[in-house]
């Protein structure tokens, strides 16, 4: 007996990614689609699985069976068609397919959402009282048309979390690096690891500051990943350094402003809309809501753009959005997705 098998099939592994899987999602999808009043064409199933399998190849994704190849391509689906229809109408922005296309919204959630706590982040007047007049407070600038730290080398590079549910962590980090810069050092990439081991991943910026007010922070060569348990041995070897952190004044277009013309600020927003989600370019300006979710480090803005916008980092990879930057529009009150609720930054 002969031991072919088709060249695109890997049977040591039982993926069957390119021969099997078109038949059961084919007949999965008429199935699930199929309605006198909606027609399905093989061709569309066709182009839409191609799309699936350079997906699966780009993002190194991998299935336990047949089963669950076809259910993911049947949610990557309903997400391509959303993405299909928002584009084809008159938005600020646009979608694209990214890593989590392939995930439903609850997914997404559950794996890389809900871990900002905002418990130590309400606005306080002493943390600005003790800094007024000193060239760190915000209140006392006043701030240009534009900002972008980005462009000046002031912040570092785009970092995937994965499903670390990370974001705070990283962001608290990332911001005093930058303002470790801003103030005449060498930019130096600093550990959120150490963060992560030492706080713990579901503390508030607040609490991550406190943190490296008492202790510094070493960097992330140094304390390259967690380990579990706190290293205190590398702790004990900073590289940079904050005497405290100012609460901006939320709901306030001019107070983030402000903020940002003295150095990158740390913010909360809510990321669990499939218009944030699967961002792509331009500027988000609706459709996310307020209840925060997640975090960014906002790098800049600008007020003279057509749809004017805050810049900011995000921490899903170098392949989401614009290189790992959205632009999120500039409106009163708590903003869009909620980006003017809570901003905190840090002061060396």
């Amino acid at each position: 007996m002969s031991n072919y098998s088709p060249p695109f099939v890997n049977t040591s592994k039982k993926s069957y990614f390119f021969v099997i899987p078109i038949c059961v999602v084919t007949i999965y999808a008429l199935c699930h689609y199929y309605s006198p009043s909606r027609p399905l064409i093989y061709q569309e199933v066709s182009v839409d699985h191609e799309e699936f399998n350079f997906f699966i190849q780009r993002y190194g994704k991998s299935y336990t069976d047949n089963n669950e190849y076809a259910r993911r391509f049947m949610v990557f689906r309903d997400n391509l068609a959303y993405i299909r229809i928002w584009n084809s109408q008159n938005h600020s922005w646009t979608l694209g397919i990214n890593q989590f296309a392939d995930l439903t919204i609850s997914e997404v959630r559950a794996q890389h959402l809900n871990l900002f706590s905002s418990s130590q982040n309400t606005y306080s007047n002493a943390n600005n009282e003790a800094l007024r007049g000193s060239k760190y407070n915000s209140d006392q600038i006043k701030a240009p048309s534009s900002v972008n730290w980005v462009s000046k080398g002031m912040v570092g590079p785009v970092i995937n979390e994965g499903q670390m549910g990370s974001s705070t962590t990283i962001v608290a980090a990332n911001n005093v690096a930058s303002v470790w810069a801003i103030n005449g050092h060498s930019y130096t990439e600093l550990s959120y690891s150490e963060l992560y081991d030492c706080v713990g991943n579901q503390a508030s910026f607040g609490q991550y500051f406190d943190f490296i007010v008492k202790n510094g922070l070493t960097s992330a060569k140094n304390y390259a990943s967690p380990l579990g348990t706190c290293n205190k041995a590398k702790v004990a070897q900073p590289v940079a350094t904050i005497s405290s952190y100012v609460n901006v004044t939320p709901n306030s277009v001019s107070a983030l402003e402000n903020a940002l013309a003295l150095g990158p600020v740390s913010v909360a927003i809510e990321a669990d809309q499939p218009a944030f989600m699967y961002y792509q370019s331009g500027v988000i300006n609706s459709n996310c809501g307020t209840n925060v979710d997640h975090t960014l480090l906002a790098v800049g803005y600008d007020t003279t753009a057509s749809v004017p916008y805050y810049l900011a980092q995000n921490s899903w990879g170098s392949g989401w959005g614009m290189s790992g930057y959205v632009q999120i529009g500039i409106q009163s009150g708590p903003g869009v997705c909620g980006i003017q609720m809570y901003a905190v930054y840090p002061v060396v």
